[in-house]
């Protein structure tokens, strides 16, 4: 899997766990913005937390299934124009 690819899933599904050193992430669809930079950085340290986690699976079979579900609804936000290059 890419990893711009992985670290979007990764912070897909723990945002709601990763606290800011300003207060709680914003929740969707509330109007507030998450500059890029600290987007990254919360993305960063999300990947690093997954990889130490020792249910971590490196598994090529599923990486590739779940590139599958993911490409996809990546190119369809591409295609929508939700994603910047």
């Amino acid at each position: 899997m890419k990893p711009l690819a992985l670290t979007i899933l990764a912070m897909s599904l723990s945002l709601s766990l990763a606290p800011m050193a300003h207060g709680q992430l914003p929740q969707m669809g509330d109007g507030t913005d998450l500059p890029l930079s600290a987007e990254r950085k919360l993305g960063d340290k999300i990947i690093k937390e997954i990889f130490r986690d020792p249910d971590h699976l490196d598994d090529p079979i599923l990486s590739d299934y779940v590139e599958g579900i993911w490409a996809p609804l990546m190119d369809a936000a591409r295609v929508r124009g939700d994603l910047t290059p």
